[in-house]
């Protein structure tokens, strides 16, 4: 078996001094738990530090699982070290410059050196064996997966300094460094969920035992905490905050002081910022916690309230420009909303600098009804400054181009359109807008894509949002081509990783409050999404689509033991009223749910095929096994140390069946069972393209700067002719060569109506 999994993988290349010392290294991270478990237990008593088995059976099986799952294969892995490596050898700067496109020329060194060694180690440990999506990547020497160089970069800088004395080492050396970091992380996550379960039942320590036990004994939990990924520390704040305010709600003796409380709280979200968007819903809980330690005192209630409504205002302040609604920008960092507008007050704005661009994805049920139709994309367009092109792009799936177009505008109002037919095996839809190559600004209003082939502008319908044209009445498929929407932007002084972010969430928002119908018609998508999530939440491993998970069987039934327990927290919430416990069990659910609409409101509504991994509920893991343990014990009829045992033993059985049905058949290079739901079909057996949260598994294209401008025909708002030539019709799929870190700069449309382009997949903006 040993030999099997390739144990010994980490020291692949290293010489014996390397060996020795990462060995040593890896040793003093795992034994500083059960260490600094000993100092709490001294210094804070038994009763805080809790027992320490379930953080060695914790350490033990997920150190078991980092060794096992070869490198490479935790999701996104390659990407994740990448911005390490980046992060360790230039510096925080250096990765926020690349992550935006804006290189000196010390940066394309460190940029193409550790895309190089990535490649270079991914080749020689044959990841494509596991993962044979990534062979387009590498055959193109790319780095495979989505860029996470827009991450925060709290958890890079920290495996940056960890892995700095091994900076001669062999990249594998590194990568079994961060990966022991990530198992320290979440040993400390389980610490916290045993934490919450103490505070719970201080006088049953059976009781609080369960929480702990859970966390320890899920598999997904333990095998992605040995990952090179951000997602481990993010796990650990979150789990830090949620014990912070059931102290603060149960009031502990030491720790009543306000003051104190606060401090932590403050510094929890910070770090939390700076590490990854997956624990921002938990701030939402923050005011929930504040009201239920208050009671019914008056006083402290309004100072919250005036406190809440303060720092709104100073965030307000901070933040004095908003954003594009529905439009993603790129880079982050700017607003693409101006007021330059052909009509009305507000336009699109985009810099003519290398990849400026902004896109909007239509939702997946109108991509669906779009297959084989032809489809006309077009916008109002002018420019200042020196010539500048700008280009339009229409392309499924994220990377099959069906029209596109590049121009340039002049400083008139002119009408650009292009045209193309949608792939009848399309399953996403975006539209592009960009600029570039020269100062100065790219004007665009009043864009439009529609079902049909049409020439010339179109013509508004008086108090209808529909459009005539070509004397048809058709439906804009867009939202907000006139930028006359925006939405909130977090503050410019924020990096840009954490702009992304905070943007994240308030996208989501907004597209749940302004766009309720496109939301519920997707709800079937939603549904198979968050089905599919959870599944991957109780045993999973890997990145690969589908994804393995338990046979279905299993999937029911730990479907409904969560329904039995989230639905007996709820009750116990309910008629528990007098219980001094309520509250708090009140504050855990809520999280939970908190936790979990976060997580199905990711890309809604739903435009893009995605998958949701269930790793994006670990944040809330110490509320989401402590409401699971409630439940479970309210439907149970032994005692306390039954309840236990029973607990212990199934967690046992469960990563003995995430080893036979998951683990050892990802190993073998096959597919586990029970993986319909991952297929995301919609009637037929639909193709896997996407991998992680977001991205596609190859990298995105590279659009080379034209040289001359085509020959185009665009409309003027000053002369319309009669008789308007598209500017573009094409039907082609093409693929190109690209960095994975790089946005794509727009390519030539030819003069006879078939541009030349290239396909691109853009990385998303947070996994």
């Amino acid at each position: 078996m040993i030999l099997g999994v390739g144990f010994f993988w980490p020291f692949h290349d290293s010489n014996a001094a390397q060996g020795g010392g990462a060995m040593f290294v890896i040793l003093l991270l795992l034994s500083s738990v059960p260490a600094l478990w000993y100092l709490l237990r001294q210094r804070a008593g038994k009763r805080v530090a809790g027992p320490l088995w379930a953080l060695l059976f914790f350490e033990f099986v997920a150190s078991f699982y980092a060794l096992a799952v070869p490198p490479w294969q935790m999701p996104d892995e390659p990407q994740h070290m990448a911005h390490v490596e980046i992060q360790r050898r230039a510096g925080t700067a250096a990765a926020q410059r690349i992550a935006v496109n804006r290189l000196n020329p010390n940066d394309r060194v460190v940029n193409s050196s550790v895309e190089a060694d990535v490649v270079a180690s991914v080749r020689e440990t044959n990841t494509v064996k596991l993962l044979p999506g990534a062979r387009p990547a590498l055959d193109q020497h790319h780095v495979p997966g989505p860029s996470e160089l827009l991450h925060p970069p709290l958890y890079y800088q920290v495996a940056a300094t960890l892995t700095s004395p091994f900076g001669s080492a062999p990249l594998l050396v590194r990568l079994a460094l961060v990966r022991v970091l990530g198992i320290v992380f979440g040993a400390w996550t389980v610490w916290a969920c045993g934490a919450v379960g103490r505070l719970l039942w201080p006088t049953r320590a059976r009781m609080a035992e369960v929480p702990m036990a859970l966390a320890a004994g899920l598999p997904t939990f333990a095998v992605f905490a040995g990952a090179a990924n951000s997602d481990t520390l993010a796990n650990l704040l979150g789990a830090l905050l949620v014990l912070v305010l059931v102290v603060a709600v149960v009031q502990r003796p030491t720790l009543r002081r306000p003051v104190l409380l606060g401090s932590a709280v403050v510094a929890l979200v910070v770090l939390g910022v700076l590490t990854k968007r997956t624990v921002v819903p938990l701030f939402f809980v923050i005011p929930v916690a504040a009201l239920l330690r208050t009671g019914r005192r008056r006083l402290v209630l309004l100072a919250v309230a005036v406190a809440v409504e303060l720092g709104l205002g100073i965030f307000l302040a901070a933040a004095p420009r908003t954003r594009l609604a529905v439009w993603q920008g790129s880079p982050v960092s700017r607003t693409y909303r101006c007021h330059q507008a052909k009509e009305g007050k507000w336009g699109i704005c985009m810099p003519g600098v290398p990849g400026s661009q902004v896109s909007e994805n239509l939702p997946l049920q109108r991509a669906r009804a779009m297959r084989g139709e032809d489809v006309t994309f077009g916008v109002w367009m002018r420019a200042d400054g020196p010539p500048l092109t700008a280009f339009l792009d229409m392309a499924a799936d994220g990377s099959t181009r069906f029209g596109t177009v590049a121009t340039t505008p002049t400083a008139n109002w002119q009408f650009f359109w292009v045209q193309g037919r949608v792939p009848t095996e399309a399953r996403s839809v975006k539209v592009d807008l960009g600029s570039f190559g020269a100062p100065g600004t790219v004007y665009a209003d009043e864009a439009v894509l529609a079902i049909g082939q049409f020439n010339g502008p179109p013509e508004k319908v008086p108090g209808s949002s529909s459009l005539r044209w070509g004397g048809t009445t058709v439906r804009n498929e867009l939202i907000n081509g006139s930028a006359d929407r925006a939405n909130l932007r977090a503050p410019r002084v924020l990096p840009a990783s954490v702009q992304n972010g905070v943007n994240g969430a308030f996208d989501a928002l907004d597209a749940v409050v302004h766009q309720p119908g496109r939301v519920l018609a997707g709800r079937d998508l939603l549904a198979n999404r968050m089905a599919l999530a959870t599944a991957m939440f109780w045993a999973t491993v890997g990145w690969t689509i589908p994804p393995p998970v338990l046979p279905i069987v299993f999937q029911v039934l730990l479907g409904a033991l969560t329904i039995v327990g989230v639905g007996g927290a709820v009750a116990a919430s309910i008629l528990g009223r007098g219980n001094r416990s309520t509250p708090l069990v009140v504050l855990l659910v809520i999280t939970a749910f908190v936790i979990t609409g976060a997580v199905l409101l990711r890309d809604v509504p739903p435009s893009q095929v995605v998958l949701v991994s269930g790793r994006y509920f670990f944040p809330g893991l110490a509320a989401i096994v402590t409401i699971l343990a409630v439940g479970w014990r309210v439907t149970w009829s032994g005692n306390d140390a039954s309840f236990r045992r029973t607990v212990r033993i199934s967690m046992l059985v469960l990563h003995a069946l995430f080893l036979l049905f998951v683990l050892l058949p990802f190993l073998s290079g096959s597919k586990s069972e029970g993986t319909e739901l991952a297929r995301q079909s919609d009637g037929k057996s639909a193709r896997p393209v996407c991998v992680g949260s977001t991205a596609c598994l190859s990298p995105p294209s590279r659009r080379t700067t034209p040289r001359t401008a085509p020959s185009l025909r665009p409309t003027s708002s000053e002369s319309r002719p009669t008789s308007a030539t598209p500017l573009c019709t094409t039907r082609p799929t093409r693929t190109g060569r690209a960095s994975g870190r790089s946005r794509p700069s727009p390519s030539t449309g030819s003069t006879s109506g078939t541009p030349s382009s290239s396909g691109s997949c853009p990385s998303p903006a947070g996994s």
